[in-house]
């Protein structure tokens, strides 16, 4: 039986963690979360993005985006998930983590259902009521 619980061109889910593709700069290798470290899943919404994200890496959003050329054209502006999470030693990033995927619902189901995850309100990582 599979580990993979989905898989596109951007991210890969398992039942233990996340893959990004693309995500460090400049040599676009792969960054793997364990699933117990995210601590707070999002979509992230369109016009957020637009005004402090970039193609690829930190811009004025508190996320470190994995590459994606074409992030600002349809139908990927609104593909769009972030997550926060806690590094090895236990301590919240401040920075999480944004990236492209083509089914994002299902990825933030994932992400909820397969972590201890709660669902974030908006960018800056406020917990939804």
């Amino acid at each position: 039986m599979s580990d993979v619980l989905y898989d596109d061109r951007f991210v890969t889910v398992t039942r233990t963690a996340i893959l990004l593709k693309h995500y460090y700069l400049p040599l676009a290798s792969s960054k793997r979360v364990a699933l117990q470290n995210i601590s707070g899943v999002l979509r992230l919404p369109t016009a957020s993005l637009r005004s402090g994200s970039k193609v690829w890496g930190k811009g004025l959003a508190p996320y470190f985006m994995s590459r994606d050329m074409r992030r600002f054209s349809a139908p990927n502006c609104d593909r769009q998930v972030g997550f926060k999470y806690v590094d090895r030693s236990g301590k919240q990033r401040r920075l999480g983590c944004g990236f492209t995927c083509e089914d994002p619902d299902r990825v933030v189901r994932l992400l909820l259902n397969h972590s201890s995850a709660m669902l974030l309100s908006d960018v800056s990582g406020t917990h939804a009521s």
